[in-house]
């Protein structure tokens, strides 16, 4: 199990965790394991646990990544400054119903409530907002 952890991590610290996840898991799903089984289809159901713990691993890193915070100065250089005029340029870049959604998001709405009137359906209000939000992004680093 160490080799595995081992061979799957990229530090020492990483590795450790790997293990420490390891054993609280295996100590949860301990009663799935048939005891009538044979040694080879132990092994089987080892290697399929510890592989779970890994992808969840890797999971809880991707979801939790930071920034460090000498890299946060950075960012906010990169950053463009908004005010009155830039907001107004790029609400240009949006037909009527791109604005009203996200006016209406703006002022607290739920796309739920605001897909109906504007007569689209919640999935094609929510696949709008997020091409908005990359309009706006494009837009605003130009």
């Amino acid at each position: 199990m160490a080799a595995y952890c081992w061979s799957h991590s990229h530090s020492a610290d990483d590795a450790e965790e790997l293990m420490q996840k390891l054993f609280v898991y295996l100590w949860e799903v301990i009663d799935t394991l048939d005891a009538d089984s044979t040694a080879r289809q132990q092994n089987r159901w080892l290697h399929k646990v510890m592989r779970t713990v890994f992808v969840r691993h890797l999971r809880d890193k991707i979801r939790h990544r930071t920034v460090p915070l000498e890299r946060l100065g950075d960012i906010a250089d990169e950053t463009p400054p908004m005010d009155d005029e830039n907001i107004e340029e790029l609400m240009t870049a949006l037909d009527d119903t791109e604005r009203r959604l996200l006016q209406g998001r703006l002022d607290g709405y739920k796309l739920a409530e605001m897909a109906t009137p504007l007569g689209i359906s919640h999935d094609a209000a929510r696949q709008m907002m997020h091409r908005i939000m990359l309009k706006l992004k494009r837009r605003h680093k130009r």
